[in-house]
């Protein structure tokens, strides 16, 4: 079955360095039919259906056996209205639960309304700027090469010093993707062939 999950840039670590995630959702709660019984599950839904770029950069679409699906239910998902501030659209969403997945089962990563550039904006605002020619800046796709051609500064001890990244801050996890995944990373691309719903 093929199916649709919004991921993190930390769920793309887990997924590309682990070649796995494990199921971490185990909250019951009005908006889901998900019940605890289940056990810690990884949701997933039926159609392309994208939850909010500000919290999840990438969609990660994979073919799960279905002997793997452990549950299905109906999530109740809501995004403010650009047209009329203040009021909310509300989307039911068919849900499938698993035990986690591995990278065997990935199709496709994708950006979910983003880029490079605007993932890691505050990391290179932050850190890395001094490293951004002004003609890189207007150009996101640069942005890995960059930090590619510099992995070795930030490898650095004094670098890492007068930067001082908070633990699990997206100075490591790109650190990590950038060495070991540069040719994944540069593999994403926008989605074309579907129109994501976004909540």
């Amino acid at each position: 079955m093929k199916l649709y999950r919004s991921v993190s840039l930390k769920e793309l670590h887990a997924l590309l360095m682990n070649k796995k995630v494990d199921p971490i959702f185990n909250y019951e709660n009005v908006d889901s039919t998900y019940n605890r019984k289940l056990g810690k599950v990884t949701c997933w839904f039926k159609k392309p259906y994208a939850l909010s770029p500000l919290n999840y950069d990438f969609v990660v679409v994979s073919e799960i056996d279905e002997s793997k699906i452990i549950g299905e239910g109906v999530g109740r998902y809501s995004r403010e209205d650009i047209y009329n501030v203040g009021n909310y659209i509300f989307s039911q969403v068919g849900e499938v639960y698993t035990k986690g997945y591995t990278i065997e089962e990935v199709d496709g990563i994708f950006f979910n309304n983003n880029n490079w550039g605007i993932i890691l904006c505050d990391f290179l605002q932050k850190d890395f700027l001094f490293f951004l020619e002004e003609e890189n800046r207007e150009h996101p796709d640069n942005v890995l090469d960059i930090l590619k051609e510099n992995i070795d500064i930030m490898y650095d001890v004094n670098y890492i010093m007068l930067t001082n990244p908070k633990k699990n801050s997206t100075f490591w996890l790109i650190r990590d993707l950038v060495k070991n995944h540069y040719n994944s990373l540069k593999n994403i691309k926008n989605y074309d062939d579907v129109f994501w719903s976004v909540v």
